[in-house]
């Protein structure tokens, strides 16, 4: 696929692998991050001050034994990712965005 820059390969619904035109893809991915109704830009990484207060939390939850040794430890630092996933049986192959927050200092408050 290095011969072919202009495709890209990606999984889409129910684990079928498709190939598709690598600038339709991001031209898709932008104009879907654009819609300001659902996503909102910021200037500022907040997740530095949300992990060093959550971080506080846990140590305090810790130290008055509300939680154990293990739920301590099961606290990540991985940022929270997103994906997409075309939706092929639909009008204009639409994306989808999947939030993934596994090992992220958020997933085990869930």
């Amino acid at each position: 696929m290095k011969d072919y820059p202009e495709i890209l390969i990606s999984k889409v619904d129910k684990g079928i692998t498709v190939a598709q035109d690598r600038s339709d893809y991001i031209n898709k991915m932008k104009l879907m991050l654009r819609c300001y109704n659902t996503y909102e830009r910021i200037t500022k990484d907040l997740i530095k001050k949300l992990t060093t207060d959550l971080h506080s939390l846990i140590n305090r939850s810790k130290n008055k034994r509300f939680i154990d040794d293990s739920t301590y430890k099961g606290y990540g630092e991985q940022m929270v990712s997103f994906r997409e996933r075309r939706k092929i049986h639909k009008q204009n192959y639409p994306l989808r965005i999947i939030i993934s927050s596994i090992n992220s200092p958020f997933y085990n408050l869930i």
